[in-house]
């Protein structure tokens, strides 16, 4: 029985080791030497530049080119729209999120913000992947909460083209826009956009194998944390800590 104990509190003494070193949110982080000591400089959307500390989303009036039976444009526009103001409603980020209307993607005049497109380019099974695209300028910016960072200028949501195929997550079916999936997904791809990468939590920014999301629920607090650190609300920073250390175990006799 002892050794068994010993080897467990081994296993999660260096799982505790490991996951010490870093914060649970995570973002697209840029590094200004290759040697140490390393300043990292996150990716985000510069508030000083945009009205209202508002980013506007549009999506291509195109529409996918396959639906699952029963779903309709209109309603995929209202689920993209309603995962987006989850972002939108973060009361600690001074972030905002608004839709800004449909757009044609051929005619390339959004240069700035986010657009959701429809795309033949993903791999079958995925839904959407989104991400900044472009950024304002070469170089970067001051933080007014301190730091540089990449200002982002466009990002973008590739939705599947056509949803009227198999989805791996939805047990080899359509994922409809109605689904919990589709859902949780458009808010992932939205939190991409905004700066945030994948966190090590069961929040909505984790993958899909470990995601906790619903559509009750899908911001968790981990997910309202890494926004409000990008984009901190006024007196945010005052109200929040860290921890930081070295985790030591002593051997079990």
């Amino acid at each position: 029985m002892r050794p068994l104990f010993t080897r467990v509190l081994g296993i999660v003494t260096a799982l505790a080791m490991c996951a010490g070193t870093a914060s649970a949110y995570y973002f697209y982080v840029h590094y200004n030497s290759r040697t140490a000591p390393f300043s990292p400089i996150v990716e985000k959307f510069d508030l000083n530049s945009l009205q209202n500390n508002t980013v506007y989303f549009y999506i291509s009036d195109t529409g996918p080119a396959g639906m699952p039976p029963g779903d309709s444009f209109t309603a995929i526009v209202s689920e993209i729209r309603t995962a987006a103001d989850k972002w939108n409603t973060v009361p600690t980020s001074a972030l905002r999120v608004q839709y800004g209307g449909l757009y044609t993607a051929a005619a390339g005049q959004i240069n700035s913000g986010i657009t959701v497109e429809f795309s033949n380019d993903l791999p079958p099974g995925v839904i959407a992947l989104g991400g900044p695209i472009t950024y304002a300028g070469p170089g970067t910016l001051a933080s007014p909460n301190g730091g540089q960072f990449v200002p982002i200028q466009r990002s973008t949501i590739r939705v599947q083209n056509d949803l009227s195929q198999p989805a791996t997550a939805c047990s080899n079916s359509a994922c409809p826009s109605y689904s919990e999936y589709f859902f949780t997904t458009m808010v992932h791809e939205f939190g991409h956009t905004l700066g945030l990468q994948h966190t090590f939590t069961s929040a909505v920014m984790s993958t899909a194998v470990t995601s906790a999301a619903t559509k009750a629920s899908p911001l968790a607090p981990d997910d309202i944390a890494g926004v409000s650190m990008l984009y901190p609300a006024a007196g945010y920073a005052a109200t929040v800590g860290s921890i930081a250390g070295t985790v030591t175990v002593m051997a079990l006799a």
